[in-house]
């Protein structure tokens, strides 16, 4: 399981979202995590389940 940290939560984008056969799914950009330097770092994919899924899933129906 993957954990964030909140400040990462925070800055989540709607253009970030991808919904796929296997669920729901963040994709991180590099610039957004503490390894923005890293220069072998990339963006990081998280699935969204349980609770984080359904938040989610109600904020972007109340998206106009």
């Amino acid at each position: 399981m993957d954990w964030l940290r909140g400040g990462e939560i925070v800055v989540m984008e709607g253009k970030e979202l991808s919904k796929e056969p296997d669920g729901l799914w963040w994709t991180i950009p590099k610039a957004k995590t503490r390894n923005t330097n890293r220069a072998s770092a990339t963006d990081h994919r998280v699935p969204l389940a349980g609770r984080a899924e359904k938040l989610v899933q109600r904020r972007l129906e109340l998206r106009v």
